[in-house]
């Protein structure tokens, strides 16, 4: 099987070559089935490492048969592909936006923020703001609370 990869990739050029274009020739070669030597693919891989090792050309040209031979491997069972963004798509647009009364951005660590903060709870049902909500011109007052389920709001 050496042979043959070795010929084979004597008569290729190194950069459009990918191990499994070089596995489906041999399978030519010695006149077998489509697909019969898939179980050989770590063979065949080391068997064009040590073609490469022997008549070394260009590092690059490894890489990039080593490189295809990793994009031809399917993702673990339950793990999904990362998506390729073509380069034509518009960025996606935010789903929502806040506008605060101020016109700063909203923050984007509040949990850092609430942390200093340090609020107690009677602190909050005592000083806490009431919450007023115009909508379509029913106005809606929420005044610091102490929830059944125990949470404050």
């Amino acid at each position: 099987m050496k042979g043959y990869i070795a010929e084979i990739m004597k008569g290729e050029e190194l950069e459009e070559l990918s191990a499994k274009k070089v596995r489906e020739q041999v399978e030519q070669k010695m006149g077998l089935e489509q697909g019969a030597l898939k179980s050989e693919k770590a063979t065949i891989s080391a068997i064009i490492d040590e073609v490469l090792a022997e008549n070394p050309k260009e590092e690059s040209e490894a890489e990039a048969s080593a490189s295809e031979e990793e994009e031809e491997k399917k993702p673990a069972k339950g793990k999904k592909r990362p998506a390729e963004a073509a380069p034509d798509d518009p960025p996606k647009q935010p789903k929502s936006t806040c506008r605060t009364a101020s016109g700063d951005e909203a923050p984007k660590n509040v949990k850092k923020m609430q942390e200093s903060m340090k609020m107690t709870a009677a602190k909050f049902l005592r000083d806490g703001p009431t919450l007023k909500i115009d909508l379509c011109g029913n106005e809606l007052q929420g005044p610091p609370r102490t929830f059944s389920s125990g949470n404050k709001g």
